[in-house]
């Protein structure tokens, strides 16, 4: 393990990240980037064709995201996968804790896993969700390609966001989806965020 993934590891292991309160109830509000069936159809302008899902939450910390997930695709297999024991420990309190599972009809599985290694993984995904978690990796590069290997690329949705100021950049995110339609845009677009990551 790179002395990078070590300092991240103990990092998030001492203070699991996002800190947001384990509540008794659902998440409050709603996002379409957790509903599939929402950024599906804005990419692609139609319904999927089928509700059971792969979906990968890749860097899931404390189960924030996993937990709208879980909530907003009812019949999805879910993995999600952290560097951090204690984070994905919290995940599970979480998901527990707030009774999203009461009417989940999928599969929920955590894994402690590096990003960059989960192309191990047997499953390809329709759906990768990946927020805050490239700029930890010691090569962002490999982390991205390791996600797009497992990527289901007809008409699927690979959600690869940076943050500009503490926000979300939704310009990007509008690129990403509308792209996902079209693999050979997507690829070229994929590219040259890898290159402008790694700097050249």
């Amino acid at each position: 393990m790179s002395e990078v993934r070590k300092a991240v590891q103990k990092l998030y292991n001492t203070y699991p990240f996002p800190p947001d309160p384990l509540l008794d109830e659902p998440p409050p509000g709603y996002n379409w980037r957790w509903h599939y069936q929402s950024a599906y159809n804005f990419c692609a302008g139609m319904k999927p064709s089928q509700e059971k899902i792969r979906i990968l939450d890749a860097g899931c910390g404390t189960g924030s995201g996993t937990e709208y997930l879980v909530l907003h695709n009812p019949y999805a297999d879910i993995i999600a996968i952290d560097l951090s024991e204690n984070a994905l420990a919290t995940a599970k309190k979480r998901l527990e804790k707030s009774g999203v599972l009461a009417n989940f009809h999928g599969t929920i599985t955590f894994k402690q896993l590096p990003l960059e290694t989960v192309d191990t993984l047997e499953e390809n995904f329709d759906f990768i969700n990946c927020v805050g978690v490239l700029h930890h990796l010691p090569e962002p590069e490999i982390g991205i390609k390791a996600l797009a290997q497992k990527f289901q690329a007809s008409g699927s949705a690979l959600f690869i966001n940076k943050i500009i100021n503490g926000q979300d950049d939704i310009n990007e995110d509008t690129t990403v989806w509308r792209l996902t339609s079209n693999p050979d845009q997507f690829k070229s677009y994929l590219k040259n965020k890898i290159n402008n990551l790694i700097g050249k």
